[in-house]
This record gives C-alpha cells, structure tokens and sequence, in this order.
C-alpha cells in the first residue's frame, strides 16, 4: 500500500465557533482500492480521520464508508469536474489553539489512475447575521393580467445568529413593487428555512419577477450576493364575459349550451367534443363542472386565441379546477 500526505498549517479555534470547513475537489481513482480522507489532530496529538460516511451536517463528504485496504472512509471512484467539499460541524475544534489538517491518499500497487486533486481549501469564519434567497415560486405557470396572484419566497438563515427579520421586496421589470420587514417566530435557525408568500398584479406581456431578501436582524447581510433571485414568466390577457362558474351539460353529439349560475343560456358552436373557455377576471381560480357526457379535451384560450391550457377529459362528473 502507497501513502501520500498533503498538510496543512496549523489554525487556532480558540475564540471563535461554528466554522465551516470547505475544499474542492476531483479524482480518478480505483474505486474501493484507491482514494483519499482527511484526518485532524490537536497540537502534535494522534491523527484522527475527520467527518464519517453519510453525516447530514456536510456538503459531498465521503462517498465511501470502508475503502478495502484501510477500512476507513473515503473518497474514489471518478469525479471528472472541480466539485465543492464542506463540513459544517466542527465543535470537536472549539476552544483548541492549535489544531491541524491533512489528507491522506492510498492507494494499492495493482491499478494506476491520474489520482486525486485538491484546491480552495478554507476555513470559514461565520457570518452573524446573514439571510439567503433560496428560492423563487411564481406558485403557477399560468398568470393572468388584473387578478393577484402569489409568489412564494424560500427564505434561508446562514448567519449564526438567529434569523429574527429581515426586508424582502417584490421587485418586477427592475421597479421595486413592495417591501416589507418579515418576522419570524419562533427565529430561523442556522441552515433553516421558511416559506414567505407575497401578492401582486401585472399587466398583459413578458415580466421579470425577482424576491430580495436583505436587513437580517436589522443589520447589513454579511453575505450578500444570494439575495436576490429572479424568473421570467408570460403574463396572458383577461376577458370579462364568461362567468367564472360554468354548468356544462351535455347535449346529443357535442357540447352547445352554457349555462350561468343566473340560469342564462348562450349557444355554443358544436365543437367536437372539445370545450373551450375564457378565464374570468373576477376570480383567479376557473371552475367547470361537467355534468352527463363528458368531453374529451378542455381547452382554454386568450381572446386572440393563444391556448394557454389543456385539459384531457375521460370520466363522468369531472370537475376542472384551474388556477391562472
């Protein structure tokens, strides 16, 4: 068995906690036979190996749990691209003035592959107060003009300390549409999230729809660059003359009467057995019921006759609900 060692200097965890620990990283090895771990010790204390196969509290750490030759945990096989490396829990190095860093690469004398690379490696100092944009959901592709819709912001704590507040804006077409200071009760804690939903309007076209999360705690963010997250989506046009509850009932070969909750009749051409509607702008959610013989193809339309959804229909009784 081959050994080879890359050190690091020594670091002082002596006033400072909640660390992370991050690398990157790519290898071709012989998988189980071949591969690298890392170990820590304290001062000039016995070498220790770092982390274990499978913990929750890391990024990529370990995809090996026993390599045959050591018995110990490791990373082999072949990750062609730089790939990030991280370890969040190192409260074993709380309060120690002198604690040091390796890697350990093994390998047998049978197969030879290109090895292992390492690079970037740090230890990160927290930041106390810091809030994160995890994710943005415009909740529905389909989005009509002069209705609200919502937009649900994924809001994240990587500060260490709790996350109380913070400001999130709704911001559209570069115009900043609201902003408001959320509240958290019970705080984030480091590494949590919590979904925020918001309301807006938007008139017919393209939009860019972006969330801003800033001001954790009443402070700068210490980290700011993942604040801001950002889609584009197509908002379709509105009409007004179709209520927004359809009976549709059934009538020899085809579907030709439509029916308000006022009991109004209006004659709809025989489609086929293909029913097509306009969405109405008073409510945000379209609701059909179909009553008898059912169609097969539910298709809804903007008035300059863009399908903006289907609905494939083969059951008796079928109630469509459809959320713009």
């Amino acid at each position: 068995m081959y050994l080879n060692f890359l050190y690091w200097p020594f670091f002082d965890f002596s006033n400072t906690v909640g660390q992370t620990l991050r690398f990157y990283q790519k290898y071709d090895t012989e998988i189980m036979w071949d591969g690298h771990r890392m170990e820590y010790r304290f001062g000039e204390g016995p070498w220790q190996v770092l982390g274990s196969f499978g913990m929750t509290a890391a990024l990529n750490w370990y995809n090996i749990d026993s390599l045959i030759e050591t018995n110990l945990p490791a990373w082999a096989g072949q990750v062609s691209n730089w790939q990030k490396v991280e370890l969040y829990d190192l409260n074993a190095m709380a309060g120690k003035q002198s604690v040091q860093f390796r890697f350990v690469f093994n390998s047998d004398m049978v197969i030879s592959n290109i090895g292992s690379f390492i690079d970037n490696f740090e230890i990160d100092e927290p930041k106390y107060n810091s809030v994160a944009n995890q994710t943005l959901d415009l909740v529905t592709n389909l989005i009509f003009s002069y209705s609200a819709k919502k937009i649900k912001t994924e809001i994240k704590s990587v500060g260490y300390n709790p996350l109380y507040s913070c400001k999130l804006s709704v911001i559209v077409d570069n115009t900043v549409l609201v902003t408001d200071t959320v509240y958290f009760n019970p705080p984030i804690l480091y590494g949590k999230v919590y979904w925020v939903t918001s309301m807006f309007n938007l008139t017919q076209g393209n939009h860019t729809i972006c969330t801003h999360t800033f001001f954790p705690n009443g402070v700068s963010d210490s980290i700011a660059y993942d604040d801001i997250k950002c889609k584009t989506t197509f908002v379709y046009p509105m009409v007004n003359n179709i209520p927004s509850h359809l009976n549709i009932d059934s009538i020899a070969n085809g579907f030709n009467t439509q029916r308000s909750p006022s009991n109004q009749t209006t004659d709809l051409p025989n489609t086929d057995k293909t029913i097509k509607v306009h969405p109405n702008p008073v409510s945000q959610f379209l609701y059909v019921n179909f009553t008898g013989k059912v169609p097969d193809v539910l298709q809804i339309f903007t008035t300059t006759g863009l399908l903006v959804k289907q609905e494939n229909l083969n059951t008796q009784n079928h109630n469509f609900l459809s959320a713009p």
